[in-house]
């Protein structure tokens, strides 16, 4: 009968004390990364099993404001953080919170040792409730401040508006309208301080008659291109904060005979995942590293660290859907 390997046996065959070897098996951060892969790894190699390594370390909750929808952003980086979770022995469950949610007992009757929240942001209900919370959370692109468990993990809106709009100025292009999410004031804000940093950047003046708010909708879209029509506002060019809105304003400009990209190029922020692909260029989060960056968080306050803000960097996809200005502004066009 082949006799079992033992934590002693790993330690004795690496030269590294049994402390180490019981970090490693514990996927502890107190040791180096390349020490901890080399033990788990000859430990899987050689079979072995201990009770302590294979139990669970708790159950953490992903808590959607909102319900899920399948091909989105948030159910990406559902799927990631999940994933890495159950990898490091705990327990997920999803919940559908509404109204009737209250963060002071709700942790508590569901045995939950903390949780990600998707789907609240600053125009929900739900986002005071959060400021109760005395569990271990995480937010995503929204901030509570004043509470030691609740961090932010968010992608960096600001610097992508503003890579984005620097982008379609160096194609030609000065008229630049930016349609925003009213429902959202923490993103529209830095979304639109991108949007004007990338102006000021260029040397663009800014001009408040190109900016327009609305809902993050397909209608909201239709709106928003009805207001540039109606008033005869020229542009070459618009940001979006909702890939939505983007999809109502091109169907509403193309009935009224404008071309897209040739006369209007749009670029979006977008909700949806990698997979999904737009007939315009959209800015688009790394779903993997959000999920990643977010059990790691998570993973950090439940070893007792108080609440942080990590930022993940977006990237500006499908590039050659945007195009140089068909024409540069005249006198005749509405100002």
């Amino acid at each position: 009968m082949t006799k079992s390997v033992t934590s002693k046996d790993i330690a004795e065959h690496f030269g590294l004390s049994l402390a180490t070897v019981s970090r490693a098996l514990n996927d502890s951060d107190d040791i180096s990364p390349e020490t901890r892969r080399m033990v788990l790894a000859y430990a899987q190699e050689v079979g072995f099993i201990s009770q302590r390594s294979t139990s669970l370390k708790g159950t953490l909750g992903i808590l959607w404001g909102k319900r899920m929808q399948e091909g989105t952003a948030l159910a990406s980086i559902a799927a990631l953080f999940s994933d890495v979770a159950v990898k490091s022995r705990y327990k997920v469950k999803n919940f559908d919170i509404g109204n009737d949610f209250d963060a002071a007992t709700f942790f508590d009757e569901q045995k939950l040792c903390g949780a990600l929240i998707l789907g609240v942001g600053y125009g929900s209900p739900l986002y005071l409730k959060l400021k109760s919370a005395t569990t271990p959370v995480v937010l995503l692109n929204s901030q509570i401040t004043g509470n030691n468990v609740i961090s932010t993990v968010k992608t960096n809106d600001m610097l992508s508006a503003t890579d984005a709009i620097s982008y379609l100025i160096s194609l030609g292009h000065s008229q630049i309208a930016y349609v925003g999410d009213e429902t959202d004031p923490y993103l529209n804000a830095e979304r639109f301080s991108g949007y004007l940093c990338g102006l000021q950047t260029n040397a663009i003046p800014y001009r408040f008659d190109l900016t327009y708010n609305t809902d993050p909708s397909y209608r909201g879209g239709e709106t928003a291109a009805e207001y540039y029509l109606l008033y005869n506002k020229f542009i070459t060019a618009a940001l979006f904060s909702s890939e939505k809105a983007a999809e109502g304003f091109i169907d509403t400009m193309q009935r009224a005979g404008r071309k897209i990209p040739r006369d209007i190029s749009v670029i979006s922020f977008c909700e949806f995942s990698d997979e999904m692909e737009l007939p315009f260029a959209t800015i688009r989060r790394d779903c993997a590293a959000i999920g990643r960056q977010a059990f790691d968080v998570m993973k950090a306050m439940l070893r007792g660290f108080h609440a942080m803000e990590s930022t993940i960097p977006s990237a500006l996809i499908g590039k050659e859907k945007s195009c140089a200005p068909k024409r540069l502004p005249s006198s005749t066009d509405g100002d």
